[in-house]
């Protein structure tokens, strides 16, 4: 079993998550967010030029996974995962606290370390507990509070409790489920209606997703 780090090394190279000094929740981007290689036991340490953009990514990186030695044909794999708020205990407790959240996952083919090329994206709705690598396997653990849109959280009037009363009614069972989409902007339900289950007096859910390091899909 492996866990996530913010470096990881095959013996000869580095690779190294590298986030911004500063951020802010709500970021459509985060510029500095990238990937490092570098090169060790050479007379001079060489780094990667520039570095691997990460700057689609929502979220700062919270660490990354190297699979490397699969076998003949097969290359080396470097996920990078994001996500994980950074005052995630401070607010467990509250529900509205998991609204909006995402998980965010990168697959680099690092065969040639020097230059990692992106071979699929993922974002998955709901934020970031932990994750785990086994094998190939990507294990994520998210925690993940629905919402619809106009929906007023504390209604402090009988208009907004009218208001969201009517929401909830058109509301469909797949509104209020997590989605996913991979590789492109066409949102996914990440999960069929009937094989979800949470019980009544439970706000919000923890989820756990697994997907194959080598072949990510929904």
């Amino acid at each position: 079993m492996d866990e996530a780090d913010i470096i990881k090394s095959d013996g000869r190279y580095l690779f190294m998550a590298k986030n911004p000094l500063a951020w802010q929740p709500g970021n459509a981007s985060l510029p500095g967010l990238s990937i490092r290689v570098l090169e060790l036991f050479s007379s001079r340490p060489r780094r990667s030029r520039g570095g691997n953009s990460l700057a689609d990514f929502g979220r700062p990186v919270s660490g990354l996974y190297l699979v490397n030695g699969r076998g003949s044909g097969k290359p080396d794999l470097l996920a990078a995962v994001g996500g994980r708020s950074v005052d995630m205990w401070s607010g467990w407790i509250n529900p509205w606290f998991w609204k909006g959240g995402k998980t965010e996952i990168a697959l680099y083919n690092v065969s040639t370390p020097s230059a990692p090329v992106k071979i699929a994206r993922l974002s998955l709705d709901g934020q970031l507990i932990a994750s785990r690598r086994i094998g190939e396997v990507l294990y994520v653990v998210t925690r993940y509070t629905p919402s619809l849109r106009n929906f007023v959280v504390y209604p402090m009037t009988a208009q907004a409790s009218q208001q969201n009363e009517a929401l909830l009614q058109q509301a469909k069972l797949a509104d209020l489920l997590p989605g996913i989409t991979v590789n492109g902007p066409r949102r996914a339900a990440w999960c069929a209606p009937m094989s979800a289950f949470c019980r009544p007096e439970k706000q919000g859910s923890l989820r756990s997703q697994t997907s194959s390091v080598s072949r990510p899909s929904m």
